[in-house]
């Protein structure tokens, strides 16, 4: 299944390889908004994540917007046969983590790669793709300002 990003939009970077003399870069469609993952929701796909070669004509490097420093103290760590952990970046409610979470659900926060703020309600911990959040709204300037004070 081929997911296409439209132009302009945010993607983090969570790996880069370097292959024939071709730079790769490793992101995860899980990370964007609704819109972006909706095709993935319901399929029956094992991919959500990709390595996409770079070129100046698909990617461009831009400054980390203000929102995305949201993102800094989720880390990505290599295991063995060059696999990467993916960490979604949500907030849960609660105090602890439960002990059999693929049965539980509960309230979730995030905010999107592209910008998005997604409220999720009585969403289980075990997911491959989010499903359609119950609110979601496009972060402008303002809202920046705040996440800043934050």
């Amino acid at each position: 299944m081929i997911i296409k990003i439209p132009k302009g939009t945010n993607i983090q970077v969570d790996g880069f390889k370097v292959k024939n003399g071709s730079k790769y870069a490793y992101f995860n469609i899980e990370k964007l908004s609704y819109d972006i993952r909706k095709p993935l929701i319901g399929k029956n796909t094992s991919v959500i994540s990709a390595w996409q070669r770079l070129t100046r004509s698909n990617f461009k490097q831009i400054k980390k917007p203000t929102y995305l420093n949201y993102y800094s103290a989720i880390k990505s760590s290599r295991k063995l046969y060059n696999k990467v952990i993916q960490h979604s970046g949500s907030l849960w409610e609660g105090t602890r983590f439960p002990a059999n979470y693929k049965s539980v659900r509960n309230d979730r926060i995030r905010i999107t790669n592209d910008g998005y703020l997604e409220y999720f309600e009585n969403f289980p911990y075990a997911y491959r793709v989010s499903g359609k959040p119950a609110y979601t709204e496009k972060l402008l300037m303002q809202n920046m300002r705040l996440l800043e004070s934050i």
